[in-house]
């Protein structure tokens, strides 16, 4: 083999296969050489019993002040959590369900007090948002025997959040699978003696939520790195500016006189005065005359601390697809609210991206142990989804069930299809949208029956008219031309064999009930007896 113009020959543990033999050789199994590691972990990473931990995640702290100040950051973080926390999620289930998506609705949707979680699924999504500022979410999962409608089985006492600034991730040395996380855990009041420091979560009772792992998959992505440097940026500015308008907003005091020792004497008396104070001064013209300025240092020396400002506000805003944020800005200078519905739509569909992401680590990693522990390792884990984000979305759903509610051909429309949509449009409204498809479906079988019906009631009126049977009324007796067309012929026939099915119905009525029958009553009930 030649690597770079120089004979090379690859070391014994190599094996170099040929293209032809690449795919014909069985693959090895369970075996992995590689490492997730980058170049720069080393310099923020420890090694503790067999485990690599994250020191690199030192700005969890920094952001944590920075929402506290910075009034920029705030926005932009309430932008991009509050979408998906008042979103509606819904849990369902996948082929070869066998009860899975019904045990883990009914978990969730139970009060602690009956045996539900301690922690509401609505709590963890709201939490798993900070996340897209600190990189990641802690969770320490706490197991516990099923009670009420639970027991038997292995649920979840609680979900117990753990702050971002006291946990570190847990890695494996090689390939950097992540193997649960380790925190410094503060103790208050009795428990302060403890050293256990730090705490170990071993992955079984550990769930961590790592958001934009399409950028970074071993430690995650914050959506407040260029917001942060924009806004520790933004504190030096203000700094100098709060210095600078300091040093504008006292006045300073120019005395003009033909002598410097006249000049100095009224400037001691000025400054004698402080707040207020009345001082002689010469008449103007006199040769010894004296003029008393003030000196106008402002400049536009804020103008340009403004623009500085305001440009790391937009820059802030921008990187994360924000940009309507910045159109309420009086001092912003061009654009148009013409935009802010696109922006916003566009940066819905981004949120709509991270809603994704989680729905994907909570039914893996919360919803997954509770399947795994309760249906065994070949269970199918439910599909936790979030409603659209978009207003789009919303009103092109209730355009289409509105489509569908006038459809004249509602039998061509699969009714699990318009059940789903309405329930769907249901959530939307605020309406107990589980209900609205139960009526949906109780519906359709309504309607499957009165069909089933009809078609069978066609062709047994289809049969008597091919057949028509004694005393059966004709076409001509009902007020149908002899020359009538084939097709209206047949239709005669048909209405006769129902007239004498209707006939022959009321009679047997009539005579349940003691009646006397009318002669044709009697005769139809005959013919389709068989009896004379």
């Amino acid at each position: 083999m030649t690597l770079a113009g120089a004979n090379w020959t690859p070391p014994g543990h190599m094996q170099v296969m040929r293209s032809e033999d690449e795919w014909s050789t069985p693959p090895p199994l369970n075996e992995e050489t590689g490492s997730a590691f980058g170049w720069f972990d080393r310099a923020f990473s420890g090694y503790q019993n067999g485990l690599i931990f994250d020191y690199g995640d030192w700005e969890a702290r920094d952001i944590e002040a920075m929402f506290k100040r910075g009034y920029k950051a705030r926005q932009i973080e309430q932008a991009l959590s509050l979408p998906i926390m008042g979103a509606e999620h819904t849990i369902n289930p996948i082929k070869g369900d066998s009860g899975e998506a019904e045990f883990i609705n009914e978990y969730w949707a139970t009060d602690p007090f009956n045996g539900g979680c301690d922690t509401s699924l609505r709590e963890i999504i709201d939490l798993n948002t900070s996340a897209f500022s600190y990189k990641r979410a802690y969770w320490e999962l706490v197991y516990a025997e099923g009670k009420g409608d639970f027991e038997g089985k292995t649920v979840y006492d609680t979900v117990a959040w753990r702050p971002q600034t006291t946990c570190r991730l847990a890695y494996e040395p090689q390939t950097g699978k992540m193997r649960g996380f380790e925190q410094e855990a503060f103790y208050i009041g009795p428990e302060i003696t403890k050293s256990q420091f730090p705490i170990y979560i071993p992955t079984q009772r550990a769930y961590v939520y790592l958001h934009g792992k399409r950028r970074d998959p071993l430690h995650g992505t914050s959506e407040m790195e260029i917001p942060y440097w924009c806004y520790k940026t933004t504190q030096r500015l203000l700094f100098l500016w709060f210095q600078f308008l300091e040093g504008v907003s006292l006045p300073r005091t120019i005395v003009k006189a033909n002598d410097q020792g006249v000049a100095s004497g009224i400037a001691r008396q000025i400054a004698a005065l402080k707040s207020s104070g009345v001082l002689p001064i010469a008449v103007p013209g006199d040769p010894n005359s004296v003029a008393v300025d003030v000196l106008d240092l402002s400049g536009k020396g804020a103008d340009q601390f403004q623009a500085v400002i305001t440009w790391l506000d937009q820059a802030a805003v921008n990187s994360v697809l924000a940009g309507f944020l910045n159109l309420t800005n009086v001092e912003k200078s061009g654009g148009s609210y013409a935009l802010s519905n696109d922006q916003s739509d566009f940066f819905l569909q981004t949120r709509q991206a991270d809603a994704r992401e989680m729905e994907q680590s909570i039914r893996r990693d919360l919803f997954g142990p509770l399947i795994r522990y309760n249906f065994g390792p070949g269970a199918r884990i439910p599909e936790f989804k979030f409603a659209p984000l978009n207003t789009e979305d919303k009103t092109l759903s209730v355009e289409m069930l509105q489509a569908l509610m006038r459809s004249k051909d509602p039998q061509l429309i699969p009714s699990d299809f318009v059940g789903q949509l309405a329930k769907q449009v249901a959530d939307y409204l605020g309406m107990d949208g589980d209900k609205v498809e139960q009526s949906f479906a109780q519906a359709a079988a309504k309607f499957e029956a009165i069909q089933t019906a009809a078609a069978q009631a066609e062709a047994k009126a289809a049969a008597l008219a091919n057949n028509p049977l004694p005393n059966s009324p004709t076409a001509s007796s009902i007020g149908v031309p002899a020359n009538a067309a084939p097709n209206t012929a047949n239709a005669a026939k048909v209405a006769g064999a129902v007239m004498l099915a209707n006939a022959a119905v009321r009679g047997a009525q009539a005579d349940k009930a003691g009646v006397r029958m009318t002669p044709s009553q009697r005769r139809a009930l005959q013919a389709l007896s068989g009896k004379k």
